[in-house]
């Protein structure tokens, strides 16, 4: 499925088109599936991804906003309410 959060291709945080790596905004185990599954990726650049001091995987503050802003857009895309969100990804980040 193509990302329900992002419609061009460039880094959701700092808009640039070089270096892209796909980001899987619910990750671990099974969840990268079910972030494919229902749209909840956005691209990233190298240094916004993995090579920064900021990047999504070392800083917990762009993780947490990340993951919230994925439930939200969810949330309201596919109609859903916390407990449709939480029998699905077993974790609220509201």
């Amino acid at each position: 499925m193509n990302s329900i959060l992002q419609s061009s291709k460039s880094c959701f945080v700092c808009g640039c088109c070089n270096g892209l790596e796909l980001h899987h905004c619910i990750y671990g185990t099974a969840k990268r599936e079910l972030s494919e599954k229902y749209g909840l990726t956005i691209w990233l650049c190298r240094e916004h991804h993995r090579t920064g001091k900021n990047a999504v995987h070392f800083y917990k503050p762009l993780d947490d906003n990340i993951k919230r802003y994925a439930q939200e857009q969810a949330m309201k895309h596919y109609k859903w309410n916390i407990e449709d969100w939480m029998r699905i990804f077993r974790r609220n980040y509201l």
